[in-house]
């Protein structure tokens, strides 16, 4: 699978999603919930995406550690995490509108029986 984000209107190519950067995203998912600082999870997200795009290209995107805007920090590595569980959101969506298609249509099937039912009835009195 291809895996491209789009950032401040350029496009980054990610590399191919492995073990490897999965455990790394995680390790970072595990510190944004802990009771580590702003700046020290900030810095970690800035870490992690360092080290998936490379060090010349998140400086060309935001900048260094100490002159970007943390809030960039924090758009860049959502838009990573966002990019890499793409593929498994839209199947899951894929099968949930699947699911929600054929229960619509068994609805659709039982209103029809009622209403065939409702009909004879009607026909009976």
């Amino acid at each position: 699978m291809d895996y491209i984000l789009n950032f401040k209107g350029e496009e980054v190519e990610l590399p191919k999603y492995s073990f490897t950067i999965a455990n790394k995203l995680e390790k970072q998912e595990d510190m944004n919930v802990g009771n580590a600082s702003y700046q020290d999870k900030c810095k970690g997200m800035y870490n992690v995406v360092s080290d998936i795009i490379g060090k010349d290209k998140i400086k060309e995107l935001i900048g260094t550690f100490l002159q970007c805007d943390p809030n960039e920090i924090n758009i860049l590595y959502l838009k990573v995490l966002e990019t890499y569980n793409t593929p498994l959101n839209d199947f899951n969506m894929q099968r949930t509108n699947e699911m929600i298609d054929n229960a619509n249509i068994e609805s659709l099937k039982e209103l029809l029986v009622t209403a065939e039912k409702a009909a004879k009835l009607k026909l009976n009195d």
